[in-house]
């Protein structure tokens, strides 16, 4: 009777990325030691390898993609004094004999990408060719042979990512009427089109093809500095001074205008339009955005942009390079920025962006950064890069969940928001000659005062509370506590833990609902559709959306709704409302969320064809029927 492998137990095997005819190596269980066949996990000796080199076409590895796929292999023990078992290959799996009538399983799993790196550099020194000679029966392949073949490897992997992401992937150009923006035509005869692949703009970028609000239709994500000006959808924002036009494969071109667009992430959504007068395109194949968060540094990406606008033909040029940091701040950034500077702060100048060894040259921004499966995983920008200078490392915006949910919000048309707690803070703490303390140092930022009947004051934070971790993500100084509130959604809770001069033990603060983020210059936002549904004309916001209805700084949290708009010859407007006024209660119920206003300006409208509004002034106004 033959013997059956159990179940049980298992262990994994890291193999290298798709080594089709991979010559003999040696299996360690320590990394980063050099190698260049199979890194055993929780084996603590050196075995040699040999391939069975007359399948290597045959994919043994089911579960594997084909770019990741590796041949069959057959492996024995060295020590001359044991008896030498073969390791055997079985539908993905290693069957390693560890007795007389016992087998271990071994799971097969694609090794760390990374770790080509390591393989290509160290490979040389790894293998023993005599050893395996005499094993095998069959000679060693050379070690530039061995280096080939793991580079021609990545090189598969990479053409794989192409072949997937390059048709999603367009060219923007930003055109204004009347300047030259073009190389002339041959025949000099007339203007140069704009929708002529061979046109060439001032200003343009890349951008890259998502799923859109309805099934079957489309979106273009980019970056909206690189769009900025450009007409909008339905004419909910900024008046246009350019014109937006796409360029995707094979060399066809699109009219496009501004979906919806958050300054504070400088992301834009653009809706493409057929220049056949068909109304919106749908036939370009989209790309989700995936989860940032699987990856870390050290781990390789590539990026396809439209570097100097020579994608307009349609396909992006594609590089490569490795994750060098998670967590950069535009160079232009300072931890307590003054106030004029505000209406340009994004949220990124607290530290949210990649950075990359990927050069990424002018008309970059907005281009996909996608791993070595082909997933989305964030877009380029220059907003890191100094003015003036070359750009010899590349940014990213990655898309972890707050920026995969600021996505799905401008995807619908919405506005963006980010939270709001409702502190004021003592100045970050410095070190020698005032640089920063290094992040060993325990985290802590310092609160100096509370604005009454804020989120902060409501969950009971006091002056002088020393607030460390948010989430449980430590906090060091002020770019750290804006980051991580801005990363939640008004109305969204959070938890704080704080050090209190009172307590000797640290203490937990739980915020049930945020605020939101003033927004100093609302002029720039682009939106399809209101985030709230109106009510008779009626458009509300969270108190604090907009900076300039209420005062610098702020003495007390508002205990209302803001109008931010009053839609033109509705009952609101025949009402003599007006955009800024605070509404504290809608037919004797308060309201203090936009939410809370919604359900209880319906609830009014079942008991009064007529609804009435108390502001915060101590005004009465009475909402007509239509």
């Amino acid at each position: 009777m033959s013997e059956q492998p159990p179940s049980e137990p298992t262990e994994d095997i890291v193999v290298p990325l798709g080594l089709p005819g991979a010559p003999g190596g040696t299996v360690t269980d320590a990394l980063p030691r050099p190698h260049h066949g199979f890194h055993v996990e929780g084996i603590g000796r050196q075995v040699p390898v040999r391939v069975d080199q007359s399948r290597t076409d045959e994919d043994e590895h089911r579960n594997l993609p084909p770019a990741l796929a590796t041949p069959p292999a057959a492996y024995h023990r060295p020590s001359a004094d044991r008896c030498r078992r073969p390791y055997s290959i079985r539908d993905g799996e290693v069957i390693r004999p560890i007795g007389l009538n016992a087998f271990r399983r071994l799971r097969l799993r694609p090794a760390p990408a990374a770790l080509l790196s390591v393989l290509v550099a160290a490979s040389a020194g790894v293998c023993r060719p005599a050893e395996l000679r005499a094993q095998s029966g069959t000679p060693a392949a050379s070690a530039s042979e061995r280096d080939y073949v793991v580079v021609e490897s990545f090189q598969r992997v990479l053409r794989a990512v192409d072949r997937r992401a390059a048709p999603s992937v367009v060219a923007i150009a930003r055109v204004t009427s009347g300047a030259s923006h073009a190389i002339v035509a041959p025949d000099a005869a007339s203007p140069p089109n704009p929708l002529d692949p061979d046109f060439v703009p001032d200003d343009f970028g890349t951008g890259v093809v998502i799923p859109g609000p309805a099934p079957q239709s489309i979106r273009v994500l980019t970056l909206y500095h690189v769009v900025r000006g450009g007409p909008t959808t339905r004419g909910r924002g900024p008046a246009a001074t350019c014109r937006l036009y796409v360029y995707a494969a094979p060399r066809r071109a699109y009219e496009a205008t501004i979906w919806a667009a958050d300054p504070r992430s400088d992301l834009a959504v653009l809706t493409l339009h057929s220049t056949d007068g068909r109304g919106e395109a749908a036939d370009l194949p989209p790309l989700t955005p995936d989860r940032a968060e699987r990856l870390e540094r050290g781990d390789f990406v590539a990026a396809l942009t439209n570097p100097y606008a020579v994608a307009r033909d349609g396909s992006p040029s594609l590089s490569w390079g490795t994750l060098g940091n998670l967590a950069r701040a535009p160079a232009t950034a300072v931890a307590n920025a003054p106030a004029e500077s505000e209406a340009s702060e994004t949220i990124h100048h607290f530290g949210t962006l990649w950075q990359i060894d990927t050069r990424l040259p002018l008309g970059s921004s907005g281009g996909a950064v996608l791993d070595l499966r082909g997933r989305l995983v964030g877009i380029a920008t220059s907003m890191a890069a100094l003015d003036g200078y070359e750009r010899d490392t590349g940014f990213v915006i990655p898309f972890d969940e707050p920026a995969r949910r600021a996505i799905a919000t401008l995807i619908a048309g919405r506005e963006v928001g980010y939270g709001f707690l409702g502190i004021a803070l003592f100045p970050d703490r410095g070190g020698l000659f005032g640089l920063p303390l290094p992040r060993s140092e325990s985290p802590g930022v310092r609160v100096r005062g509370v604005i009454p009947d804020s989120p902060a004051d409501r969950a009971g934070l006091r002056d002088g509370d020393l607030i460390q971790r948010i989430d449980g993500v430590p906090v060091y100084d002020r770019r750290d506590l804006m980051r991580e509130i801005g990363r939640h959604a008004p109305g969204s809770p959070v938890k704080l833990s704080i050090s209190r001069p009172t307590s000797a033990r640290p203490v937990e603060v739980t915020v049930k609902a945020l605020g939101k983020w003033p927004v100093v210059d609302d002029t720039s936002i682009v939106t399809a559709v209101p985030n709230h549904p109106p009510q008779r004309g009626i458009v509300v916001d969270f108190p604090t959306a907009r900076r300039r209805y209420n005062p610098v700084p702020l003495s007390r949290y508002p205990r209302a709704v803001v109008v931010v708009e009053v839609q033109p010859n509705s009952p609101a407007a025949a009402a003599k409302l007006r955009a800024g006024d605070f509404i504290v209660s809608v037919g004797g119920i308060p309201v203090e969320t936009p939410e809370q206003f919604v359900t209880a300006f319906q609830r009014a409208l079942q008991q009064s064809r007529s609804v009435p509004l108390r502001l915060l002034d101590g005004r009465l106004v009475q909402i007509p029927p239509p």
